[in-house]
């Protein structure tokens, strides 16, 4: 199993991943809080047109191509005290790359996260048609 942690003084989040296993945050501590999570979600539930969920079901969860994306690389940054993580996933056969960024304010145990989806496909000039993140 593959990790890594991030965070601040008054946050810590602990992200893991394997070869057939999506990135998800297995752990996350706040001061004396530490809460580890005994199910994987995967960090990124996305659905676009063409893909569904690997189980039958109408939730934003348990997606196919959330269970499907794989960790490509992490970077990690700093600008005027607010750290950022951008943790890039990709499922090529899909041709879809997505990057998880979180934003953390010094000081503060909460943060803000977005996703930025890009088509990596052979077709990447069309358009990617996201029905959900």
């Amino acid at each position: 199993m593959n990790s890594f942690t991030w965070g601040n003084d008054a946050l810590t989040l602990w992200f893991s991943w394997d070869n057939d296993l999506p990135v998800c945050i297995s752990e996350a501590k706040a001061g004396n809080v530490d809460v580890a999570f005994a199910h994987r979600i995967p960090l990124v539930e996305l659905e676009v047109a063409g893909t569904g969920h690997w189980i039958a079901c109408d939730r934003l969860i348990q997606t196919s191509l959330g269970a499907d994306l794989r960790y490509v690389d992490h970077r990690e940054s700093e600008t005027n005290g607010i750290k950022r993580l951008d943790v890039t996933l990709a499922d090529k056969k899909a041709g879809v790359e997505v990057t998880m960024t979180y934003r953390l304010p010094a000081g503060v145990p909460m943060f803000q996260s977005f996703a930025t989806v890009k088509n990596i496909s052979d077709n990447a000039d069309k358009p990617l048609s996201v029905e959900q993140v």
